[in-house]
């Protein structure tokens, strides 16, 4: 049997999903352990659809937004070398404006995040 490819999937197989996820985008470490969890978001088909997706936004001690996120399709996942299509965790940094338009989008509670996002009454 061939272990082609496997060291281009380091993520494949199980995920350790307590684990802290890490990672260093245009020289500032962005840390779920450290960053405070601002909202979530899990597709009702997770975990049975390869197309749903499970994210979380984060909000850092000196300000700044990213999302967390697992799934099979990008930006959280991959197609293998062999076709299948892998789970994977990534992170991305987000500008205050890109985390308010994923909040929207994702039609999370404003009262949930007003700490960080004052919404203005219609």
């Amino acid at each position: 049997m061939s272990n082609k490819g496997s060291a281009a999937l380091p993520w494949k197989g199980r995920i350790n999903r307590s684990k802290p996820m890490k990672k260093v985008i245009n020289g500032k470490v962005y840390d779920t352990d450290t960053a405070k969890l601002v909202a979530r978001y899990t597709d009702a088909r997770f975990g049975d659809d390869f197309n749903a997706v499970s994210e979380k936004l984060y909000h850092t001690k000196k300000g700044n937004f990213f999302l967390y996120g697992r799934g099979y399709i990008e930006p959280w996942g991959e197609i293998g070398w062999d076709g299948n299509r892998y789970i994977g965790s990534n992170i991305i940094a987000l500008t205050e404006q890109e985390a308010r338009d994923w909040i929207e989008k994702r039609g999370i509670d404003p009262d949930e995040v007003e700490e960080f996002f004052p919404f203005e009454e219609a």
